[in-house]
Protein backbone atom coordinates (compact mmCIF):
# COMPACT_ATOMS: atom_id res chain seq x y z
CA UNK A 1 0.00 0.00 0.00
CA UNK A 2 1.61 3.30 -0.95
CA UNK A 3 -0.80 5.66 0.82
CA UNK A 4 1.66 6.78 3.52
CA UNK A 5 0.49 10.11 5.55
CA UNK A 6 3.37 12.55 6.51
CA UNK A 7 3.49 14.52 9.39
CA UNK A 8 5.54 16.71 10.88
CA UNK A 9 5.50 16.82 15.26
CA UNK A 10 2.28 15.10 14.86
CA UNK A 11 0.49 17.36 12.78
CA UNK A 12 -0.30 17.80 9.26
CA UNK A 13 1.57 20.28 6.55
CA UNK A 14 -0.97 20.86 3.73
CA UNK A 15 1.53 18.77 1.47
CA UNK A 16 2.93 15.42 2.21
CA UNK A 17 6.05 16.25 0.29
CA UNK A 18 9.48 16.25 2.70
CA UNK A 19 11.40 18.23 0.06
CA UNK A 20 9.62 20.85 2.01
CA UNK A 21 10.72 19.99 5.48
CA UNK A 22 14.26 21.51 6.95
CA UNK A 23 16.01 18.29 6.95
CA UNK A 24 18.60 20.34 9.25
CA UNK A 25 16.55 20.49 11.56
CA UNK A 26 15.28 16.68 11.80
CA UNK A 27 16.01 14.72 15.27
CA UNK A 28 14.11 11.42 14.30
CA UNK A 29 11.66 10.02 11.80
CA UNK A 30 9.28 7.78 13.80
CA UNK A 31 7.57 5.05 11.39
CA UNK A 32 4.41 3.21 12.17
CA UNK A 33 3.25 0.32 10.04
CA UNK A 34 -0.22 -0.65 8.63
CA UNK A 35 -3.08 1.34 9.25
CA UNK A 36 -3.08 4.64 11.34
CA UNK A 37 -6.40 5.87 10.26
CA UNK A 38 -8.08 5.09 14.10
CA UNK A 39 -5.78 7.74 15.35
CA UNK A 40 -4.69 9.97 12.53
CA UNK A 41 -7.66 10.17 10.35
CA UNK A 42 -8.24 10.07 6.34
CA UNK A 43 -5.28 8.65 4.46
CA UNK A 44 -3.05 7.22 6.85
CA UNK A 45 -4.01 3.75 5.55
CA UNK A 46 -0.45 2.26 4.85
CA UNK A 47 1.33 3.96 7.27
CA UNK A 48 2.41 6.96 9.03
CA UNK A 49 5.75 8.72 8.79
CA UNK A 50 6.34 11.37 11.76
CA UNK A 51 9.11 13.81 11.32
CA UNK A 52 9.96 15.19 15.10
CA UNK A 53 11.95 18.22 14.53
CA UNK A 54 14.80 19.23 17.29
CA UNK A 55 13.98 21.42 20.52
CA UNK A 56 16.46 23.12 22.39
CA UNK A 57 17.98 21.86 25.58
CA UNK A 58 20.03 22.30 28.37
CA UNK A 59 23.21 21.35 26.01
CA UNK A 60 24.13 24.32 23.80
CA UNK A 61 24.49 23.45 20.43
CA UNK A 62 25.60 25.13 16.96
CA UNK A 63 26.18 23.02 13.49
CA UNK A 64 27.56 25.02 10.07
CA UNK A 65 27.37 22.98 6.70
CA UNK A 66 28.99 23.57 3.29
CA UNK A 67 28.99 20.86 0.88
CA UNK A 68 29.59 20.77 -3.32
CA UNK A 69 29.46 17.63 -5.49
CA UNK A 70 28.83 16.82 -9.26
CA UNK A 71 26.33 18.37 -11.34
CA UNK A 72 26.70 21.82 -10.03
CA UNK A 73 25.82 21.08 -6.74
CA UNK A 74 26.30 23.34 -3.86
CA UNK A 75 24.60 23.70 -0.57
CA UNK A 76 24.99 24.99 3.16
CA UNK A 77 23.15 25.03 6.01
CA UNK A 78 23.08 26.38 9.87
CA UNK A 79 21.36 25.58 13.03
CA UNK A 80 21.78 26.56 16.71
CA UNK A 81 19.61 24.77 20.02
CA UNK A 82 19.72 25.69 23.44
CA UNK A 83 17.75 26.60 26.90
CA UNK A 84 18.54 29.33 29.05
CA UNK A 85 15.76 29.71 31.91
CA UNK A 86 12.80 28.99 31.03
CA UNK A 87 12.90 29.25 27.43
CA UNK A 88 14.45 27.10 24.97
CA UNK A 89 14.75 27.72 21.09
CA UNK A 90 15.34 25.41 17.76
CA UNK A 91 16.34 27.29 14.44
CA UNK A 92 17.73 26.24 11.15
CA UNK A 93 18.17 27.19 7.64
CA UNK A 94 19.31 25.99 4.78
CA UNK A 95 20.03 26.95 1.42
CA UNK A 96 20.63 24.00 -2.06
CA UNK A 97 20.73 24.31 -5.87
CA UNK A 98 21.95 22.44 -8.45
CA UNK A 99 22.17 22.34 -12.51
CA UNK A 100 21.06 19.54 -14.96
CA UNK A 101 22.39 16.13 -14.48
CA UNK A 102 23.50 12.66 -16.53
CA UNK A 103 21.68 9.72 -16.24
CA UNK A 104 23.64 6.37 -16.55
CA UNK A 105 24.11 5.99 -19.59
CA UNK A 106 26.09 10.01 -19.79
CA UNK A 107 23.30 11.51 -21.61
CA UNK A 108 22.41 15.45 -20.22
CA UNK A 109 18.72 15.94 -19.60
CA UNK A 110 18.65 19.74 -20.05
CA UNK A 111 16.57 21.41 -17.93
CA UNK A 112 16.86 19.19 -15.06
CA UNK A 113 18.28 21.77 -12.85
CA UNK A 114 17.23 22.95 -9.44
CA UNK A 115 17.05 27.12 -8.78
CA UNK A 116 17.40 27.15 -5.78
CA UNK A 117 15.94 25.52 -2.72
CA UNK A 118 15.25 26.89 0.87
CA UNK A 119 13.90 26.15 3.96
CA UNK A 120 13.77 27.10 7.58
CA UNK A 121 12.28 26.33 11.08
CA UNK A 122 12.63 27.92 14.39
CA UNK A 123 10.70 26.67 17.30
CA UNK A 124 10.72 28.65 20.75
CA UNK A 125 9.27 27.32 23.95
CA UNK A 126 8.49 28.77 27.41
CA UNK A 127 8.36 25.97 30.23
CA UNK A 128 6.79 26.81 33.48
CA UNK A 129 5.94 24.70 36.69
CA UNK A 130 7.51 21.53 36.90
CA UNK A 131 5.66 20.06 33.40
CA UNK A 132 4.21 22.74 31.48
CA UNK A 133 5.44 24.40 28.28
CA UNK A 134 3.86 26.71 25.44
CA UNK A 135 5.35 26.77 22.25
CA UNK A 136 5.47 28.25 18.89
CA UNK A 137 6.95 26.98 15.47
CA UNK A 138 7.66 28.90 12.27
CA UNK A 139 8.38 26.67 9.65
CA UNK A 140 8.49 27.62 5.84
CA UNK A 141 10.04 26.69 2.35
CA UNK A 142 10.81 27.78 -0.80
CA UNK A 143 11.74 25.38 -4.46
CA UNK A 144 12.44 27.73 -6.91
CA UNK A 145 12.92 26.50 -11.08
CA UNK A 146 12.86 22.95 -10.12
CA UNK A 147 13.49 21.67 -13.52
CA UNK A 148 12.40 18.35 -14.98
CA UNK A 149 12.33 16.64 -18.68
CA UNK A 150 9.24 14.41 -18.80
CA UNK A 151 8.11 11.71 -21.00
CA UNK A 152 11.14 11.93 -23.05
CA UNK A 153 11.94 9.59 -25.86
CA UNK A 154 15.72 8.39 -26.17
CA UNK A 155 16.51 8.98 -29.06
CA UNK A 156 15.25 12.58 -29.85
CA UNK A 157 14.48 13.60 -26.31
CA UNK A 158 11.67 15.20 -27.60
CA UNK A 159 9.56 15.71 -24.13
CA UNK A 160 7.94 18.43 -22.36
CA UNK A 161 9.81 21.03 -20.24
CA UNK A 162 8.64 21.93 -17.11
CA UNK A 163 9.25 24.18 -14.41
CA UNK A 164 8.34 24.34 -10.86
CA UNK A 165 7.80 26.60 -8.03
CA UNK A 166 6.87 25.54 -4.49
CA UNK A 167 6.16 27.61 -1.10
CA UNK A 168 5.09 26.83 2.13
CA UNK A 169 4.19 28.59 5.06
CA UNK A 170 2.81 27.56 8.75
CA UNK A 171 2.85 28.33 12.37
CA UNK A 172 1.69 26.11 15.32
CA UNK A 173 1.08 26.69 18.83
CA UNK A 174 1.41 24.32 21.15
CA UNK A 175 0.63 23.96 24.95
CA UNK A 176 2.01 20.48 26.62
CA UNK A 177 1.27 19.41 30.35
CA UNK A 178 1.61 16.27 32.86
CA UNK A 179 0.48 15.92 36.33
CA UNK A 180 2.59 12.76 37.02
CA UNK A 181 0.69 11.72 40.58
CA UNK A 182 -2.52 11.47 38.52
CA UNK A 183 -0.30 9.39 36.11
CA UNK A 184 -1.96 12.16 32.99
CA UNK A 185 -0.61 13.97 30.24
CA UNK A 186 -2.17 16.78 27.64
CA UNK A 187 -1.98 18.57 25.03
CA UNK A 188 -3.60 21.36 22.45
CA UNK A 189 -2.29 22.65 19.50
CA UNK A 190 -3.33 25.21 16.89
CA UNK A 191 -1.54 25.32 13.49
CA UNK A 192 -2.35 27.45 10.53
CA UNK A 193 -0.66 28.09 6.82
CA UNK A 194 -0.44 28.11 2.95
CA UNK A 195 0.88 25.67 0.54
CA UNK A 196 1.65 26.53 -3.30
CA UNK A 197 3.07 25.17 -6.44
CA UNK A 198 3.37 27.08 -10.13
CA UNK A 199 4.09 24.78 -13.14
CA UNK A 200 5.22 25.88 -16.70
CA UNK A 201 5.42 22.85 -19.23
CA UNK A 202 7.03 24.10 -22.87
CA UNK A 203 6.49 21.35 -25.33
CA UNK A 204 9.08 20.89 -27.61
CA UNK A 205 12.82 19.39 -28.19
CA UNK A 206 14.52 19.73 -25.11
CA UNK A 207 17.25 22.50 -25.58
CA UNK A 208 14.95 24.33 -28.02
CA UNK A 209 11.70 24.44 -25.71
CA UNK A 210 8.56 25.28 -28.29
CA UNK A 211 7.04 28.89 -27.47
CA UNK A 212 4.05 27.39 -26.11
CA UNK A 213 3.23 26.65 -22.78
CA UNK A 214 1.03 25.20 -20.34
CA UNK A 215 1.04 26.47 -17.06
CA UNK A 216 -1.18 25.72 -13.66
CA UNK A 217 -1.33 27.14 -9.90
CA UNK A 218 -2.69 25.97 -7.11
CA UNK A 219 -2.76 26.75 -3.05
CA UNK A 220 -3.87 25.53 0.43
CA UNK A 221 -4.40 27.23 2.94
CA UNK A 222 -4.82 25.27 5.76
CA UNK A 223 -5.66 25.06 9.83
CA UNK A 224 -5.99 22.58 12.10
CA UNK A 225 -6.46 22.43 15.97
CA UNK A 226 -5.72 19.10 17.93
CA UNK A 227 -6.61 18.05 21.27
CA UNK A 228 -4.98 15.29 23.75
CA UNK A 229 -5.71 13.31 27.10
CA UNK A 230 -3.28 10.50 27.84
CA UNK A 231 -3.75 8.42 31.15
CA UNK A 232 -1.06 5.53 31.74
CA UNK A 233 -0.64 2.90 34.56
CA UNK A 234 1.12 -0.31 34.50
CA UNK A 235 -1.96 -2.42 33.23
CA UNK A 236 -3.91 -0.19 31.41
CA UNK A 237 -3.24 2.94 29.12
CA UNK A 238 -6.23 5.29 27.59
CA UNK A 239 -5.70 7.78 25.01
CA UNK A 240 -8.57 10.34 23.66
CA UNK A 241 -8.20 12.87 21.31
CA UNK A 242 -10.10 15.30 18.87
CA UNK A 243 -9.23 16.72 15.52
CA UNK A 244 -10.25 19.54 13.33
CA UNK A 245 -8.99 20.35 9.91
CA UNK A 246 -9.98 22.82 6.87
CA UNK A 247 -8.09 22.68 3.45
CA UNK A 248 -9.17 25.69 1.06
CA UNK A 249 -7.70 24.68 -2.04
CA UNK A 250 -8.03 26.86 -5.87
CA UNK A 251 -6.70 25.07 -8.19
CA UNK A 252 -6.17 26.58 -11.81
CA UNK A 253 -4.73 24.84 -15.24
CA UNK A 254 -4.24 27.38 -17.87
CA UNK A 255 -5.47 26.32 -21.49
CA UNK A 256 -4.07 24.27 -24.26
CA UNK A 257 -5.31 23.03 -27.96
CA UNK A 258 -6.03 19.99 -26.28
CA UNK A 259 -7.10 20.93 -22.81
CA UNK A 260 -8.80 24.00 -22.41
CA UNK A 261 -8.44 26.15 -18.98
CA UNK A 262 -10.31 25.47 -15.82
CA UNK A 263 -10.30 26.38 -12.49
CA UNK A 264 -11.67 24.69 -9.55
CA UNK A 265 -12.26 25.80 -5.79
CA UNK A 266 -13.15 23.76 -3.02
CA UNK A 267 -13.29 23.26 0.82
CA UNK A 268 -12.31 20.20 2.98
CA UNK A 269 -13.44 19.90 6.57
CA UNK A 270 -13.11 17.28 9.34
CA UNK A 271 -13.87 16.85 12.73
CA UNK A 272 -12.95 13.71 13.95
CA UNK A 273 -12.93 11.79 17.47
CA UNK A 274 -11.17 9.04 18.72
CA UNK A 275 -10.59 6.64 21.89
CA UNK A 276 -6.87 4.15 22.03
CA UNK A 277 -6.98 1.60 24.88
CA UNK A 278 -4.14 -0.97 25.50
CA UNK A 279 -4.08 -3.31 28.08
CA UNK A 280 -1.90 -5.51 30.10
CA UNK A 281 -3.25 -7.83 32.04
CA UNK A 282 -0.06 -9.78 32.92
CA UNK A 283 2.28 -8.52 35.52
CA UNK A 284 5.45 -9.17 33.25
CA UNK A 285 3.77 -6.92 30.60
CA UNK A 286 4.03 -10.69 28.06
CA UNK A 287 0.61 -9.75 26.66
CA UNK A 288 -0.91 -6.18 25.42
CA UNK A 289 -4.52 -6.41 23.83
CA UNK A 290 -5.30 -3.25 22.07
CA UNK A 291 -8.21 -1.55 20.56
CA UNK A 292 -9.14 1.85 19.26
CA UNK A 293 -12.30 3.69 17.58
CA UNK A 294 -12.85 6.74 15.53
CA UNK A 295 -15.96 8.61 14.43
CA UNK A 296 -15.07 10.94 11.58
CA UNK A 297 -17.35 13.75 9.69
CA UNK A 298 -16.14 14.93 6.37
CA UNK A 299 -17.41 17.63 4.43
CA UNK A 300 -16.45 18.80 0.91
CA UNK A 301 -17.41 21.73 -1.30
CA UNK A 302 -16.13 21.91 -4.29
CA UNK A 303 -16.71 24.46 -7.42
CA UNK A 304 -15.18 23.32 -10.83
CA UNK A 305 -15.37 24.77 -14.11
CA UNK A 306 -15.20 21.74 -15.81
CA UNK A 307 -14.02 20.43 -18.92
CA UNK A 308 -14.62 17.41 -21.01
CA UNK A 309 -10.68 16.08 -22.68
CA UNK A 310 -10.32 18.19 -25.94
CA UNK A 311 -13.45 20.06 -25.55
CA UNK A 312 -14.81 23.51 -25.17
CA UNK A 313 -15.38 24.11 -20.56
CA UNK A 314 -19.16 23.42 -19.94
CA UNK A 315 -20.83 25.70 -17.50
CA UNK A 316 -18.97 25.93 -13.76
CA UNK A 317 -20.78 22.75 -12.00
CA UNK A 318 -20.77 22.64 -8.23
CA UNK A 319 -21.01 19.62 -5.64
CA UNK A 320 -21.17 18.93 -2.03
CA UNK A 321 -20.25 15.96 -0.06
CA UNK A 322 -20.96 14.59 3.39
CA UNK A 323 -18.81 11.25 4.73
CA UNK A 324 -19.70 10.13 8.36
CA UNK A 325 -17.11 7.18 8.96
CA UNK A 326 -16.54 5.24 12.05
CA UNK A 327 -13.31 3.28 11.86
CA UNK A 328 -11.96 0.03 14.71
CA UNK A 329 -9.24 -1.15 15.60
CA UNK A 330 -7.98 -4.11 17.55
CA UNK A 331 -4.62 -5.89 18.29
CA UNK A 332 -2.73 -8.83 20.22
CA UNK A 333 1.06 -8.91 21.29
CA UNK A 334 2.40 -11.61 23.48
CA UNK A 335 6.08 -12.88 24.21
CA UNK A 336 5.73 -16.37 25.56
CA UNK A 337 9.92 -15.33 26.42
CA UNK A 338 11.85 -12.00 26.40
CA UNK A 339 13.46 -13.18 22.83
CA UNK A 340 10.54 -13.16 21.07
CA UNK A 341 7.27 -11.30 20.39
CA UNK A 342 4.05 -12.39 18.70
CA UNK A 343 1.79 -9.93 16.71
CA UNK A 344 -1.53 -9.84 14.96
CA UNK A 345 -3.68 -6.24 14.27
CA UNK A 346 -6.78 -5.86 12.51
CA UNK A 347 -7.94 -2.31 11.38
CA UNK A 348 -10.37 -0.47 9.07
CA UNK A 349 -8.87 2.62 7.35
CA UNK A 350 -10.72 5.25 5.19
CA UNK A 351 -9.46 7.89 2.79
CA UNK A 352 -11.70 10.81 1.04
CA UNK A 353 -10.23 11.65 -2.28
CA UNK A 354 -8.22 14.70 -1.68
CA UNK A 355 -10.47 17.72 -3.99
CA UNK A 356 -7.75 17.75 -6.80
CA UNK A 357 -8.92 14.09 -7.83
CA UNK A 358 -12.40 15.45 -8.12
CA UNK A 359 -11.90 18.71 -10.16
CA UNK A 360 -8.71 17.69 -12.21
CA UNK A 361 -7.53 18.76 -15.49
CA UNK A 362 -3.44 18.81 -13.87
CA UNK A 363 -0.79 17.62 -15.37
CA UNK A 364 1.79 14.81 -13.34
CA UNK A 365 4.91 14.51 -16.13
CA UNK A 366 3.08 14.76 -19.70
CA UNK A 367 -0.34 13.32 -18.55
CA UNK A 368 -3.25 15.33 -18.10
CA UNK A 369 -5.35 13.88 -15.50
CA UNK A 370 -8.92 14.62 -15.42
CA UNK A 371 -11.36 15.04 -12.51
CA UNK A 372 -13.97 13.52 -10.98
CA UNK A 373 -16.10 15.30 -9.15
CA UNK A 374 -18.47 11.59 -8.62
CA UNK A 375 -15.92 9.72 -7.15
CA UNK A 376 -16.41 7.85 -3.73
CA UNK A 377 -13.86 7.72 -0.83
CA UNK A 378 -11.71 4.90 -0.42
CA UNK A 379 -12.25 2.30 2.66
CA UNK A 380 -9.62 -0.84 3.53
CA UNK A 381 -9.75 -3.42 5.99
CA UNK A 382 -6.31 -5.26 6.64
CA UNK A 383 -5.52 -8.05 8.33
CA UNK A 384 -1.71 -8.59 9.57
CA UNK A 385 0.45 -11.10 11.92
CA UNK A 386 4.28 -11.28 12.68
CA UNK A 387 6.45 -11.77 14.81
CA UNK A 388 9.95 -10.23 16.41
CA UNK A 389 12.65 -12.23 17.38
CA UNK A 390 16.08 -11.04 19.28
CA UNK A 391 18.45 -13.42 19.90
CA UNK A 392 21.83 -12.03 21.37
CA UNK A 393 22.95 -10.20 18.13
CA UNK A 394 20.52 -11.47 15.80
CA UNK A 395 17.22 -9.00 15.15
CA UNK A 396 14.66 -10.93 12.56
CA UNK A 397 11.39 -9.64 12.06
CA UNK A 398 8.46 -11.14 10.15
CA UNK A 399 5.24 -9.94 8.74
CA UNK A 400 1.84 -11.10 6.87
CA UNK A 401 -0.28 -8.86 5.59
CA UNK A 402 -3.61 -8.92 3.50
CA UNK A 403 -6.02 -5.68 2.81
CA UNK A 404 -9.37 -5.75 0.87
CA UNK A 405 -10.21 -2.28 -0.77
CA UNK A 406 -13.78 -0.88 -1.50
CA UNK A 407 -13.71 1.98 -4.10
CA UNK A 408 -10.14 1.80 -4.65
CA UNK A 409 -9.05 5.26 -5.97
CA UNK A 410 -6.96 4.39 -8.73
CA UNK A 411 -6.66 5.97 -12.64
CA UNK A 412 -6.86 5.06 -15.99
CA UNK A 413 -6.01 5.89 -19.33
CA UNK A 414 -8.47 7.70 -21.72
CA UNK A 415 -6.60 8.51 -24.12
CA UNK A 416 -2.66 8.41 -25.57
CA UNK A 417 -2.73 11.02 -28.03
CA UNK A 418 -1.85 13.60 -26.38
CA UNK A 419 -1.58 11.08 -22.98
CA UNK A 420 -4.73 11.89 -20.36
CA UNK A 421 -5.85 9.76 -17.72
CA UNK A 422 -8.51 9.84 -15.37
CA UNK A 423 -9.41 9.45 -11.54
CA UNK A 424 -12.02 6.32 -10.51
CA UNK A 425 -13.31 3.78 -8.25
CA UNK A 426 -12.03 0.10 -8.54
CA UNK A 427 -14.96 -1.50 -6.98
CA UNK A 428 -12.75 -4.25 -5.25
CA UNK A 429 -9.22 -4.56 -4.89
CA UNK A 430 -6.50 -6.57 -2.97
CA UNK A 431 -3.29 -6.65 -1.59
CA UNK A 432 -1.42 -9.42 0.03
CA UNK A 433 2.11 -9.71 0.71
CA UNK A 434 5.04 -10.13 3.72
CA UNK A 435 7.60 -8.23 4.59
CA UNK A 436 10.87 -9.64 5.96
CA UNK A 437 13.81 -8.16 8.04
CA UNK A 438 16.83 -9.12 9.42
CA UNK A 439 19.94 -7.55 11.17
CA UNK A 440 22.78 -8.21 13.42
CA UNK A 441 25.33 -6.12 15.42
CA UNK A 442 28.52 -7.87 14.75
CA UNK A 443 30.90 -5.10 16.61
CA UNK A 444 31.14 -7.02 19.79
CA UNK A 445 32.27 -10.09 18.27
CA UNK A 446 34.59 -8.46 15.99
CA UNK A 447 36.36 -6.91 19.07
CA UNK A 448 34.72 -3.43 17.68
CA UNK A 449 34.39 -0.54 20.13
CA UNK A 450 31.51 0.93 17.91
CA UNK A 451 28.65 -0.36 15.54
CA UNK A 452 28.97 -2.86 13.03
CA UNK A 453 25.23 -3.60 11.55
CA UNK A 454 24.79 -5.52 8.37
CA UNK A 455 21.10 -5.42 7.29
CA UNK A 456 18.33 -6.32 4.70
CA UNK A 457 14.65 -6.01 4.17
CA UNK A 458 12.43 -7.48 1.80
CA UNK A 459 8.70 -6.74 0.96
CA UNK A 460 6.98 -9.43 -1.78
CA UNK A 461 3.55 -8.79 -3.13
CA UNK A 462 1.25 -11.99 -3.92
CA UNK A 463 -1.18 -10.30 -5.01
CA UNK A 464 -2.13 -6.54 -6.10
CA UNK A 465 -4.54 -6.45 -8.63
CA UNK A 466 -8.50 -5.63 -8.41
CA UNK A 467 -11.17 -7.85 -8.27
CA UNK A 468 -11.07 -9.30 -12.02
CA UNK A 469 -7.44 -10.34 -12.14
CA UNK A 470 -6.25 -6.50 -13.77
CA UNK A 471 -3.15 -5.34 -11.87
CA UNK A 472 -2.85 -2.10 -10.21
CA UNK A 473 -0.33 0.66 -11.21
CA UNK A 474 2.50 2.26 -9.55
CA UNK A 475 2.79 -0.42 -7.38
CA UNK A 476 5.96 -2.74 -7.55
CA UNK A 477 6.02 -6.71 -6.82
CA UNK A 478 9.29 -6.93 -4.64
CA UNK A 479 11.26 -4.22 -3.05
CA UNK A 480 14.67 -5.57 -1.13
CA UNK A 481 17.19 -3.25 0.93
CA UNK A 482 20.30 -4.46 1.76
CA UNK A 483 23.23 -2.99 3.58
CA UNK A 484 25.77 -2.52 6.13
CA UNK A 485 26.75 0.55 8.98
CA UNK A 486 30.22 1.00 10.78
CA UNK A 487 30.60 3.41 13.19
CA UNK A 488 33.85 3.77 15.09
CA UNK A 489 33.61 6.49 18.02
CA UNK A 490 37.15 6.54 19.09
CA UNK A 491 38.74 7.81 15.47
CA UNK A 492 34.95 9.27 14.59
CA UNK A 493 34.62 6.62 11.58
CA UNK A 494 31.24 6.48 10.13
CA UNK A 495 31.07 4.76 6.95
CA UNK A 496 27.47 3.22 5.31
CA UNK A 497 26.95 1.32 1.89
CA UNK A 498 23.58 0.81 1.10
CA UNK A 499 22.12 -0.99 -1.93
CA UNK A 500 18.19 -0.75 -3.07
CA UNK A 501 16.38 -3.07 -5.86
CA UNK A 502 13.84 -1.40 -7.66
CA UNK A 503 11.62 -3.75 -9.57
CA UNK A 504 9.29 -2.96 -12.76
CA UNK A 505 5.92 -1.06 -11.91
CA UNK A 506 2.71 -0.65 -13.97
CA UNK A 507 3.04 2.77 -15.67
CA UNK A 508 0.87 5.04 -14.58
CA UNK A 509 -2.40 5.08 -16.59
CA UNK A 510 -1.97 1.41 -17.64
CA UNK A 511 -4.49 -0.06 -15.40
CA UNK A 512 -6.10 -1.63 -18.26
CA UNK A 513 -2.86 -4.11 -19.39
CA UNK A 514 -2.27 -6.72 -16.81
CA UNK A 515 1.31 -7.16 -17.89
CA UNK A 516 3.46 -4.88 -15.98
CA UNK A 517 5.27 -2.03 -18.07
CA UNK A 518 8.22 -1.56 -16.06
CA UNK A 519 10.53 1.47 -16.04
CA UNK A 520 13.16 0.48 -13.98
CA UNK A 521 14.29 -2.87 -15.54
CA UNK A 522 14.99 -4.19 -12.17
CA UNK A 523 17.77 -2.17 -11.26
CA UNK A 524 19.69 -2.15 -8.04
CA UNK A 525 20.92 0.95 -6.95
CA UNK A 526 24.18 1.59 -4.63
CA UNK A 527 24.52 4.62 -2.28
CA UNK A 528 28.13 4.95 0.19
CA UNK A 529 28.80 7.38 3.19
CA UNK A 530 31.64 8.51 5.01
CA UNK A 531 32.33 10.97 7.47
CA UNK A 532 35.13 11.70 9.59
CA UNK A 533 36.13 13.49 12.40
CA UNK A 534 39.16 15.87 11.44
CA UNK A 535 40.07 17.74 14.40
CA UNK A 536 38.41 20.90 16.53
CA UNK A 537 38.20 24.51 16.27
CA UNK A 538 36.75 27.30 18.34
CA UNK A 539 35.96 24.72 20.81
CA UNK A 540 33.96 22.60 18.25
CA UNK A 541 34.11 19.36 15.96
CA UNK A 542 35.24 19.40 12.62
CA UNK A 543 34.65 16.33 10.56
CA UNK A 544 34.43 15.46 6.68
CA UNK A 545 31.31 13.83 4.83
CA UNK A 546 31.50 12.17 1.36
CA UNK A 547 28.53 10.98 0.18
CA UNK A 548 28.71 9.03 -3.35
CA UNK A 549 25.00 8.88 -4.90
CA UNK A 550 24.45 5.86 -8.03
CA UNK A 551 28.03 4.78 -7.50
CA UNK A 552 27.71 1.77 -10.55
CA UNK A 553 25.97 4.68 -12.65
CA UNK A 554 23.08 2.55 -13.58
CA UNK A 555 20.67 4.04 -15.51
CA UNK A 556 17.12 3.84 -14.34
CA UNK A 557 13.97 5.77 -13.58
CA UNK A 558 11.11 5.62 -10.73
CA UNK A 559 8.13 6.27 -13.02
CA UNK A 560 7.16 6.76 -16.66
CA UNK A 561 9.59 9.09 -18.77
CA UNK A 562 11.16 10.33 -15.30
CA UNK A 563 14.81 9.41 -15.45
CA UNK A 564 16.81 9.65 -12.41
CA UNK A 565 20.74 11.00 -12.06
CA UNK A 566 23.93 8.83 -12.98
CA UNK A 567 26.73 8.68 -10.47
CA UNK A 568 27.28 11.69 -8.44
CA UNK A 569 29.18 12.82 -5.31
CA UNK A 570 28.85 15.88 -2.59
CA UNK A 571 31.99 16.39 -0.34
CA UNK A 572 30.77 18.57 2.93
CA UNK A 573 32.67 19.95 5.67
CA UNK A 574 30.86 20.44 8.90
CA UNK A 575 31.53 22.17 12.46
CA UNK A 576 29.31 20.65 15.23
CA UNK A 577 29.76 22.63 18.91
Amino acid sequence: NTDILVLVDGRRTGSDSLSLVDLNMIERVEVIRGPGSVQYGSAAMGGVVNVITARGTETAKARLEAGFGRFERRDASASISGRSGAFDLAAGFSYAEAGDYKDGSGRKWPHSSMGGKTTWLARAGYNFGESHRLGITLQGARLSDLGGLIGASASTLRSYVQYQDKAMDSLEALYEGSAPNLKLSWQARWFGGKTGYALNRHPGLAGRPGASYVGAESTNDFQGAQAQLAWDSDALSIVAGADWLRYDFLQVQAGSASAPETAGESVYQNIGLYLLMKLRPLSGKSLVLSAGIRRDIYQIEVDNLKAAFGAEPEERTAASQRYDKLLPSVGLAWSPVPELKLRSNYAIAYKVPPPRQMTGNYYMGSTLFLGDMSIRPETSRTLDAGLDLALGALMASMSWFHTDYEDLISFRRVSNSPPASQYFNVDEAVIEGVELKLAADLAPLAGLPGTLRPYASLTRLFKYESRDGKLLPDIARDSLGLGIILDLPGPGLSVSLEGTYLDAINVAGSYANQTPSGRTGGATIWDFSASKRLGEIGGGEVKARLSLKNIFDKQYDTSDGDVMPGASYKLSLIWEL
